[in-house]
């Protein structure tokens, strides 16, 4: 695999091109797909490729809200890389080669290129900005017939000449998007030439050009997010530090990301991933909630464009950013990781307690008051944020989390691993891996376990994580005379756990609140380790849609212990590693987390920009 900073298009095509092993070169993008037809058309006419000057081209046909277009178009895609070169353009970069020099190959390249609706409309707008581009710069004159009279016909061509009207609602979606992308390309090829200043426009220039087109195409060539969040997990291990730097990672392949966090290290990151040491741990709240806020107004400025939107992840560091924000026209997303205040009551008591969480709750429902929309990561936090803070619905929008697939992936020799950890060969481990606190369950799932070892005495559980509840977690070990058949194993550092996850005969989630996804429940079956888990929260979500029966009845001991024993009594009721695995690649993938909450980014925009923002 190589690795390429964008150039353009033509040069990106150029730059793979370069780097073929042999001289015949097939062009596919990763949306598509070859048909069979035309995969064994290729092979038969392999070896008879001897002749340079022959290029092929195959017919691509798109999709579109769920449906296949029938008419698609012939593009050359096979061709000797010595004979031929990529067209240099701003846009339709493909092979420079004359029609009478091309052989149509059978079958039909599958281009499975629609997302969404507004990932749809921001690919639209990137390439009529090209298209317009490539016109002013070829010198090519505006004419006001060309706006009058193409965006119709291009109408009457798709929808009645290649008959989209076959096609139902989809196939009028796509013919007035023709009509759309006509006239933009018009219009912006008239903005163009009338400006005279094709500097501010040409996406092919030095980096002042780039910056000064973003000034009037500020999205085409990605965002400036400013995010808030509470730490990074290499420096504080959590769920919520885990996300946010996966989600922070995500968004930097293809925007500027600025991230605020509280700490005095900083962690290493990509490029395109600014860390800014916001706080210090050791201030009080409200010296780290003020800090937060300066230094989100230093990167803003004056609002000039520097930031285009601010994405927040804990309430009291981002109340101050989303005023800053707020001053300057800049939309405000804040994704919903769980009640703080809530959290809080469950594990403490007493009036000092008491206060804390009120004043927690008054945080959260001022920051909640200035954010544009919402995301949270279940269905169950959507409906914990509109019934605790009175959101509206239509504000919130669900997007599940998601693993690490190529971190979290079924080991290569278990046994080894096994081995590795000092873990007995021939046991059956259970593992679990959660911070020790009361709403964690870990208490009903150690009562749990007496039933458990007395039915399968060779069965093991090892826990993982740290917290408060470890000396009484200790204290019910003890008790319970599990000494022999459990084991805490403290925290586990961040290289060691997927290792534990691949060595473990299963995993259990034993949450009795708040559980708004289960990031570790993804990253287990990512691991191929099958997954029971209390039915409360995110987790109920997860698995209700994959395997149900790995839910338990409830979240009491007896509940997980019926359920453990009914499992491991049943193995082959189990699902396999590779079901597992493909559940998560399927539907919980950092990249499908990434283009979701991008199109919140730009749907909020396009809002702000209509109202006057």
């Amino acid at each position: 695999m190589f690795v390429n900073p964008w150039p353009g298009y033509a040069k990106q095509r150029e730059f793979g091109v370069e780097r073929a092993v042999h001289d015949w070169v097939f062009l596919i993008d990763t949306d598509e797909v070859v048909s069979e037809e035309l995969a064994q058309d290729i092979l038969d006419r392999k070896p008879g490729l001897t002749d340079r000057a022959v290029a092929f081209s195959l017919y691509r046909i798109g999709d579109f809200l769920g449906r296949w277009l029938d008419k698609g178009e012939y593009l050359v895609r096979l061709y000797n890389r010595k004979e031929y070169g990529i067209r240099n353009s701003l846009v339709h970069e493909m092979p420079e080669v004359s029609e009478e020099k091309t052989v149509k190959l059978n079958g039909i390249l599958w281009h499975q290129g629609f997302r969404s609706i507004n990932d749809h409309v921001a690919r639209f707008n990137k390439y009529t900005d090209l298209e317009a581009q490539t016109a002013y710069a070829s010198g090519k004159p505006f004419k006001i017939s060309h706006l009058l009279l193409r965006p119709p016909a291009r109408f009457l061509q798709k929808y009645f000449l290649h008959g989209l009207f076959k096609k139902g609602i989809s196939g009028f979606a796509v013919s007035v998007f023709w009509v759309m992308y006509e006239f933009m390309v018009g219009f912006k090829h008239y903005e163009l030439n009338s400006s005279g200043r094709l500097a501010r426009h040409n996406a092919m220039g030095q980096a002042e050009k780039e910056k000064k087109g973003r000034e009037a195409m500020p999205y085409s060539d990605g965002l400036n997010i400013m995010t808030t969040g509470l730490s990074w997990p290499s420096l504080q291990p959590g769920g919520l530090n885990t996300y946010f730097k996966s989600v922070c990672e995500q968004l930097s392949s293809r925007n500027k990301v600025h991230a605020l966090i509280c700490s005095q290290e900083t962690p290493s990151t990509p490029k395109e991933l600014i860390i800014h040491n916001a706080g210090d741990p050791k201030q009080s709240i409200w010296k780290r909630k003020d800090a937060f806020q300066r230094k989100a107004a230093d990167l803003m400025g004056n609002g000039s464009g520097r930031i285009d939107i601010l994405y927040s992840h804990f309430a009291p560091y981002g109340i101050g950013p989303a005023i800053e924000a707020k001053k300057r026209g800049i939309p405000v997303v804040m994704t919903f990781h769980g009640p703080w205040n809530e959290e809080m009551k469950i594990e403490g008591q007493g009036i000092k307690h008491r206060v804390k969480t009120t004043i927690a709750k008054s945080i959260e429902h001022k920051a909640y008051k200035l954010a544009d929309k919402f995301i949270v990561l279940s269905e169950y936090f959507r409906d914990m944020l509109h019934s605790l803070h009175g959101v509206p619905l239509h504000k919130i929008i669900v997007i599940p989390g998601a693993a690490n697939v190529e971190r979290f992936v079924p080991a290569a020799n278990r046994l080894a691993t096994r081995r590795t950890l000092n873990l007995p060969e021939g046991a059956t481990t259970v593992l679990t891996v959660r911070r020790l606190m009361n709403r964690m369950g870990l208490l009903q799932l150690l009562e749990a376990w007496k039933q458990v070892s007395e039915r399968f005495p060779n069965a093991i559980l090892l826990i993982g994580g740290k917290g408060p509840l470890r000396g009484e977690l200790e204290g019910k070990i003890s008790d319970y005379g599990l000494a022999n058949k459990v084991r805490l194993l403290g925290y586990i550092p961040d290289h060691e756990l997927a290792s534990y996850y691949q060595a473990a005969d299963m995993f259990v989630v034993p949450s009795q609140a708040l559980e708004g996804f289960g990031l570790i429940t993804v990253e287990a079956l990512s691991s191929g380790l099958p997954v029971m888990a209390t039915p409360v929260g995110g987790n109920k979500e997860i698995l209700q849609g994959f395997r149900p029966e790995l839910l338990f009845k409830g979240s009491t001991s007896d509940d997980m212990a019926e359920g453990m024993i009914h499992m491991l009594g049943n193995r082959k009721l189990l699902p396999g590693r590779d079901e597992c695995r493909n559940h998560v690649l399927e539907k919980y993938t950092w990249q499908h987390v990434g283009d979701q909450v991008e199109s919140v980014f730009l749907e909020t925009l396009g809002k702000g920009v209509a109202a006057g923002c």
